[in-house]
């Protein structure tokens, strides 16, 4: 009898022991959260708690996108129904990913992608990698991932993916309140993945950086594989993709859009350079950025969701769902929306807002706010029913 119990106890003990290092886990990873990182917590984690199947449109990229194209004026405008899923640093390796995982809970008719990644010389810190995929629930998706050569993962790498206290123990004396609230928590994102600033920082030098030269580009070699590995599920899956390149002065220039115009032809694909189309836009570039050129504020962002949301309704059959009881909670927050656009320019005028790196104000708080609505949605549901 004692043999038998001695293996059944070992098998307890582990299970407690591994139970509790993943739930340790889940509290030491940092709760990327502050506007400089584009709450890319609220991003990844975000769109798990979004309704099914309910994304018309995905916006994929780097930061250049989550600054770049606002989902909630997209709503109001014309009642399309879509999701920012980017991340700061974003290689093309980690869009493919996360267009895999996106696809899991979401068929978009539309994927447009932001391009300037392609053209990153090198694949990228694994910090930037760890902040998707720390975030991405455990799925072949994401198993598939971190065994992705691209990474160049090492076997401790891979394991401290499995138990991340391994990676971020030293947080130890950094711990906050958000930490443990958040580990396990059910999130949502106020803006549907769109990073909200009204700060303006203007962009004052190399304002010709689209001057007309015949020199061309070169895409990272693995940037264009994992691009036509994009495609290629985009295809298959019947869904389609505009490729853009938002307005971004610091990075972008004439070389890269030619490359990528000569490509996007050669492919048959639709690519918009509103770069070239500042004019078209009344872009400013003394008004719409935050950071001197790099990403876009909201007076940016404004401006480049118009003229994408008139792009989209008029090219593809993409559906008004204002009026669709579906999607009456889209309208409830974009009336939230609009308190934290005016708390935060509010707070931007009077000179609270310093820098990209302070935390969303009420930001978290509106998460949670969305999240208790949506549960009390579903327990009357269930009473009425």
């Amino acid at each position: 009898m004692k043999k038998i119990k001695e293996p059944i106890i070992i098998v307890i003990i582990i299970v407690i022991v591994v139970s509790s290092l993943l739930l340790i886990s889940r509290i030491f990873i940092p709760k990327w959260i502050n506007k400089n990182e584009g709450s890319i917590t609220y991003i990844m984690r975000g769109l798990y708690s979004e309704k099914k199947n309910s994304m018309d449109v995905m916006f994929m990229g780097n930061s250049q996108i989550y600054s770049g194209v606002n989902p909630m004026e997209l709503w109001n405008d014309y009642g399309v129904s879509s999701y920012v899923y980017a991340s700061p640093g974003q290689r093309s390796s980690t869009t493919y990913y996360m267009l895999k995982e996106a696809l899991e809970y979401q068929h978009p008719k539309v994927i447009v992608m932001n391009v300037e990644n392609l053209f990153y010389k090198t694949t990228g810190a694994k910090t930037a990698a760890r902040k998707v995929f720390d975030n991405m629930r455990w799925d072949k998706v994401k198993v598939e991932a971190i065994m992705d050569k691209s990474y160049q993962n090492t076997p401790g790498d891979v394991i401290s993916y499995m138990f991340p206290l391994l990676w971020y123990h030293f947080r130890y004396k950094e711990l906050k309140l958000e930490d443990f609230n958040l580990s396990l928590a059910k999130i949502h994102h106020p803006y549907k993945g769109y990073s909200l600033h009204s700060e303006i920082n203007p962009k004052v030098k190399d304002l010709d950086y689209m001057e007309v030269t015949d020199d061309k580009a070169e895409f990272n070699p693995k940037g264009q594989e994992y691009l036509e590995k994009i495609i290629d599920i985009c295809n298959k899956e019947n869904i389609k993709i505009v490729l853009v390149q938002v307005p971004a002065g610091d990075f972008w220039n004439y070389p890269m859009h030619k490359t990528m115009s000569e490509y996007a032809k050669q492919k048959n694909l639709t690519f918009i350079d509103m770069n070239l189309m500042l004019d078209e836009l009344k872009f400013d570039w003394n008004t719409d950025t935050y950071d001197k050129g790099t990403h876009l504020n909201i007076y940016g962002s404004d401006k480049v969701t118009s003229f994408l949301g008139e792009y989209l309704t008029k090219n593809y059959a993409l559906v008004n769902h204002k009026f669709d009881k579906n999607y009456s909670d889209w309208n409830t927050q974009y009336k939230d929306y609009l308190k934290g656009r005016e708390e935060d320019i509010n707070r931007t005028n009077k000179g609270i807002i310093k820098s990209s790196s302070n935390s969303f104000y009420n930001f978290n708080e509106r998460g949670k706010n969305i999240h208790e609505k949506h549960r009390r949605n579903k327990v009357q549901y269930r009473e009425k029913k």
